[in-house]
């Protein structure tokens, strides 16, 4: 696996204080991302989940939809759209790669989840006021 297909190690802890809890092809030790399953039980450690794991663990646990996109204007540049389940939707462009954009995707849904504690438990996902 590439190192641009996993989350960053900031992403991957923020992203297990919300509940993700998969088995993972690697983990971050001291901050570096090492080729290991993250069932190996070695203290200090944060499982490395993929950026597709990631993306997974929002459209399970919250019912979030999101999108990555590409638009050509002089150059190409990238772009998400988040869609909750009431239709409701963020958008932002102006990403040089499509890993940029995922990334900055998954930041902005552990935003939105994480400032809404009480509506995240009881799965109230509007996005209004985000």
């Amino acid at each position: 696996m590439n190192e641009k297909d996993f989350c960053s190690f900031s992403q991957s802890k923020r992203l297990q204080e919300l509940g993700l809890n998969y088995d993972c092809f690697a983990i971050y030790y001291d901050g570096l991302l090492v080729n290991q399953p993250s069932t190996l039980g070695i203290l200090k450690c944060t499982p490395a989940p993929l950026r597709y794991q990631a993306f997974k663990f929002f459209r399970e646990k919250y019912n979030i939809q999101h999108e990555i996109w590409s638009g050509n204007i002089e150059g190409m540049f990238y772009g998400y759209l988040i869609t909750d389940e009431n239709g409701e939707e963020i958008s932002t462009c102006g990403f040089d790669t499509y890993e940029e954009s995922e990334s900055a995707c998954i930041d902005k849904l552990y935003e939105i989840f994480s400032a809404n504690d009480t509506s995240v438990e009881s799965n109230d996902t509007n996005l209004q006021g985000v």
